[in-house]
């Protein structure tokens, strides 16, 4: 009897753990979406900020924004912590008026709101997070690392653009080289990292077309070329995209 009592706790702690787990994955896993849709929102609405006939820009921030609430609501389903709990609550109001002000002029007071809001989702998004325990394997730090440079890419276009349409320069100057330092960090992993043969020449094309941007974006306190420079972002993700797809199948 104390034997099938023993072993009754031990199938019923385990499948906490699995559930446990499951859910700080899927926490994690929102987390990352919900950084790297807050810069894509950022980015987007400065483009529109520079030409207000962007349709792809305005296409973008609002698939964004749908994307974002349903991670809002993923987290929600699954976190039982009250702080996240309040987090959400609190990001849930600041998205409400953060469409708002997306139906009103483009100007520079409002500009300079939704960078502010966008890097409230962010900030949201570190705390969540930090409430989520599991130690990641090393597939899962590669793609966690992907995810990170998805996320980078993005957070660079929106500081190259607001340091030059004049939003608070030095803090944008300053954002724009920890970011592209936090870049260069992560392609570095890439290259290191063990791919098989296909997958390396993407991985190696990638590292190429990272030293060609990592040259423009450097010049960039000098050299203001925003629709040349989406471009070469869009292509740098396209291949970031290939090897976070790689991960995915193999963690």
């Amino acid at each position: 009897m104390k034997k099938e009592i023993i072993l009754s706790v031990m199938i019923g702690l385990s499948t906490l753990s699995s559930a446990t787990t499951r859910a700080d994955v899927q926490i994690i896993e929102s987390s990352e979406n919900i950084r790297y849709l807050s810069q894509n929102i950022s980015s987007n609405y400065l483009l529109l900020f520079t030409n207000k006939n962007n349709i792809f820009a305005e296409k973008e921030i609002d698939q964004s924004i749908i994307k974002l609430t349903r991670e809002f609501r993923n987290v929600a389903m699954t976190s039982k912590d009250t702080d996240t709990k309040d987090i959400l609550e609190f990001l849930t109001y600041s998205k409400t008026e953060m469409q708002e002000l997306l139906n009103e002029d483009i100007n520079p007071e409002n500009a300079s709101l939704l960078l502010d809001f966008t890097e409230t989702f962010l900030e949201g998004a570190n705390s969540i997070e930090k409430d989520a325990l599991y130690e990641f394997s090393a597939e899962e730090k590669m793609l966690s690392v992907t995810k990170d440079m998805l996320y980078l890419l993005e957070r660079i276009n929106k500081y190259y653009l607001a340091y030059h349409l004049g939003f608070n320069k030095e803090v944008n100057l300053d954002g724009l080289k920890n970011s592209i330092i936090s870049f260069d960090k992560h392609q570095k992993l890439v290259n290191a990292y063990n791919y098989p043969y296909e997958t390396k020449k993407i991985a190696s094309l990638a590292s190429l077309d990272w030293d060609v941007n990592k040259k423009i974006l450097e010049k960039g306190e000098k050299l203001f070329i925003p629709n040349i420079l989406k471009d070469l972002i869009s292509n740098q993700k396209e291949l970031v995209l290939k090897l976070n797809k790689y991960h995915t199948k193999n963690q």
